[in-house]
């Protein structure tokens, strides 16, 4: 069957190869000062707070803010309790600052104690305003993520916290008003003070109506239709896009169908992993800060915050491996860095995208996502990203596709940066929009509904088309979408790292809740080894008699070796292996699979662990598929007669097979072992191809004098008898020119006719008869 080829971009409505994010009104209304902190350092023999301290800060919140149940003559008092975040940074990450011909300036390691980062508790309590004696209890409600600027007596620090379902964000003034949207409220604090908002002080407002440019999840198509196609489309016929177009809504799997897997969290780790990610700041973005330094503190934080939503959601931690800062000045275009150029109508958001991925894929790293910030927003999208592309970093060498990696772009107000960047990461997981009223109206569409018998998801979560400052954490579909998504393979999770033997910048540190090198175990110290009998969260070692530890080891049970052929991963198909423990150990065995190729179910050959095939690819991501329509690593389906790229999962299964006999590998090729002997026989065959070409050479050479010799005559010796009264001119059978005797070769002027046999011959047109010896001739 003749397939006509196209590369059609779908959005994630339609589980697409990319989505854009659009913005809500999410203005900040209130700021206060933030006053009065303080900081009791846990280790009290430190002068100063270093990266690996351990502290608390406490304060009053703003007036406006005392809101409680308790008199009026009660005030709400905070504490925010800190230890390190040393999954942030490690002893890899590095910072590189570019010039403006996109040149690599300076690179160092990132010096923890320049910017030290910090996770923890929010607790509240209250003081009479009288007499301003504390209650004797602190209550836990809630989480902290900060960076910490000055230390001592008047301590600085900018970061996030929530109390209950109140989110707070702190800011330095100089750092409010250098990032604040122009409505934004000014303030006139000095610089060096802190200022506080809260994120829920009211609802967010409805966003205008759309252009028609945008379908029905607000995800730009037809406006990046043109800008991304890589080849020729005119082969298609207008009936042929109108029917596409009609089908898309039946492409790809229904609500219905990612119901199915609401709240299931199987599929995510049961022990923490940590996804290292980059950070690039273009000329645009870095223009908004007073040094690199501010710039990368900015960023820090920021995935300091992101990393927690990751944590208590997926179990997966962000480690920040590489920020690269470009000049503050914008230069000319730039082959090198195309993504870097001043805004301008021509480099929208998608232009970006597509420049940044191909220079992501030039950077051999085991990065499993980059984010590119800007600040250039043509329209209302903040941010865009492609599915499903965790741990894609090189790209597919036998396709014109040639931009697809895993990568995103931020182009948001500062104050819903984080839910931006949290959601178009979670693009990079696989993970799909949450429904809305319109998309609701189609059974068919791509998308999170909140339940299995509720579609609308009310705006309420991060993976909400439209972003919002009161988005916090990801629908319970979201969550067994991406969990599915790792379990089945549907997204490459190989660049993801286990929390054991980590090794970070500078000194070691225990109680930071990471097993680094030298340690037994690491439960988070005193508060979060509560109740773990196997680890001493003072020394970081097993306690007497113990060999393992339970919180963060598959084979450990009682704080002993669990028993050998204790299943500790069982088998998710026909192909996966079942690990079990080996009685000496408390580490489980790598997950293993049977081999690439080996036959499994109904015709289906065994993949990285998975039974399937090309078709069964095809037909999981498109419902009306008919399966694979060619040989290549990059998913192509047939759907109504067109080969179709899929861009959710751009390729397909490492292992599948491809080609002559070979199976893919991220994207491209391999040779198997039949192409290697062919190509090893072809190869060989070069170095006698001279020789061979010689040799036919010389035969063909021969053949030939043969044939002008006669050597093939049908005559025999003996009925040639010369008869000189004969004569004939017509030409012999190994010609066809026009005949004279000049260009006739080996002709014979006189040959002696034989009754008995039959000549055949050409006449003056070259029209081929048998001669009649009793006609005359011409």
């Amino acid at each position: 069957m003749r397939y006509l080829f196209s590369y059609i971009l779908l959005y994630p409505f339609l589980k697409g190869i990319h989505a854009s994010l659009i913005t809500q009104q999410v203005n900040i209304h209130e700021v206060f000062p933030l006053k009065d902190v303080v900081l009791y350092p846990h280790e009290t023999s430190k002068k100063s707070i270093d990266s690996h301290s351990s502290f608390d800060l406490t304060f009053t919140l703003p007036y406006h803010y005392q809101q409680t149940e308790y008199p009026d003559w009660m005030k709400k008092y905070v504490k925010l309790t800190m230890v390190p975040n040393l999954d942030l940074l490690s002893e890899d990450s590095y910072l590189k600052i570019h010039n403006e011909d996109g040149e690599v300036i300076s690179s160092e390691r990132i010096d923890r104690n320049n910017y030290r980062v910090y996770r923890g508790d929010a607790f509240i309590t209250y003081t009479e305003n009288n007499t301003g004696l504390l209650e004797k209890k602190w209550h836990k409600i809630g989480w902290a993520r900060i960076s910490l600027h000055q230390d001592g007596d008047l301590p600085i620090f900018e970061g996030a916290f929530s109390l209950s379902n109140d989110f707070y964000t702190v800011k330095t003034a100089e750092n409010y008003m250098l990032l604040k949207e122009a409505h934004e409220p000014e303030i006139f604090e000095p610089k060096k003070s802190m200022v506080l908002w809260r994120e829920s002080n009211k609802p967010p407002k409805t966003l205008r109506k759309r252009s028609n440019i945008y379908l029905d999840n607000k995800c730009l198509l037809n406006s990046l239709y043109d800008d991304m196609v890589p080849i020729n489309l005119a082969a298609l016929s207008s009936n042929s896009r109108k029917s596409n177009a009609a089908e898309k809504s039946s492409l790809f799997s229904s609500r219905i169908r990612l119901a199915e897997y609401i709240g299931d969290n199987s599929g995510c780790p049961k022990y923490k992993q940590i996804a290292y990610v980059g950070a690039a700041l273009d000329c645009n973005y870095i223009s908004m800060f007073q040094s690199s330094i501010d710039a990368t503190n900015h960023v820090i934080h920021l995935y300091n915050r992101v990393s927690l939503i990751y944590e208590e959601t997926f179990n997966i931690s962000l480690g920040l491996l590489n920020i690269t800062i470009m000049n503050r000045s914008c230069p000319k275009e730039n082959p090198k860095v195309l993504w870097n150029v001043a805004c301008s109508l021509q480099h929208n958001i998608s232009t970006r995208l597509k420049h940044f991925s191909l220079w992501r894929t030039q950077i051999k790293d085991n990065i499993a996502l980059w984010s590119l910030f800007t600040t250039c927003r043509n329209t209302m999208e903040v941010g865009i990203a492609w599915y499903g592309v965790l741990c894609q970093d090189i790209i597919s060498k036998n396709q014109d596709i040639n931009w697809v990696s895993g990568t995103n772009v931020i182009a948001s107000p500062k104050n819903i940066e984080h839910v931006v960047l949290a959601h178009e990461i979670g693009h990079g997981f696989g993970a799909s929009h949450d429904c809305t009223s319109e998309t609701c109206k189609n059974e068919s569409a791509s998308c999170c509904p909140l339940s299995t018998t509720i579609c609308n998801a009310n705006e309420m979560y991060i993976m909400n088309p439209k972003s919002s400052i009161t988005a916090r954490t990801f629908s319970q579909c979201t969550i067994g979408q991406v969990c599915n998504n790792l379990k089945k393979k549907h997204v490459n999770s190989n660049c993801l790292v286990n929390n054991k033997n980590v090794s970070l910048i500078s000194q070691k540190k225990c109680g930071n809740g990471i097993v680094e090198d030298g340690e037994d175990c690491d439960c988070g110290g005193e508060e979060g080894c509560k109740g773990n009998l196997c680890c001493n969260p003072k020394t970081c070692k097993f306690t007497r008699g113990s060999e393992c530890d339970d919180s963060n080891e598959v084979c450990c049970i009682k704080c002993r070796y669990a028993p050998k052929n204790t299943i500790c991963r069982s088998s998710r198909g026909e192909c996966d292996l079942v690990e079990v423990c080996s009685g000496t150990s408390s580490i489980c065995p790598r997950d293993k699979f049977k081999k690439d190729g080996t036959p499994c179910g109904n015709k289906s050959k065994c993949a990285s662990g998975i039974c399937t095939t090309r078709d069964m690819q095809c037909i999981n991501h498109f419902n009306n598929s008919k399966g694979s329509c060619h040989s290549s690593c990059v998913l192509f389906c047939e759907l109504g007669g067109v080969c179709i790229y899929s861009g959710f999962q751009s390729y397909f299964i490492d292992g599948t097979p491809c080609g002559f006999y070979g199976y893919c590998y991220k994207g491209n090729c391999i040779e198997g072992s039949y192409g290697k002997h062919l190509k090893s026989l072809l190869s060989g065959l070069k170095n006698w191809i001279f020789i061979i070409i010689f040799i036919l050479g010389l035969v063909l050479a021969f053949l030939i004098n043969c044939i002008f010799s006669r050597c093939f005559s049908h005559v025999s010796q003996k009925e040639k008898v010369i008869d000189q009264d004969y004569q004939t001119d017509h030409i012999p059978i190994y010609t066809n020119y026009p005949y004279n005797y000049d260009n006739i070769p080996n002709y014979i002027p006189h040959m002696q006719y034989n009754p008995h046999r039959h000549y055949h011959n050409f006449n003056e047109r070259n029209f081929y008869y048998e001669a009649n010896p009793n006609l005359p001739t011409n």
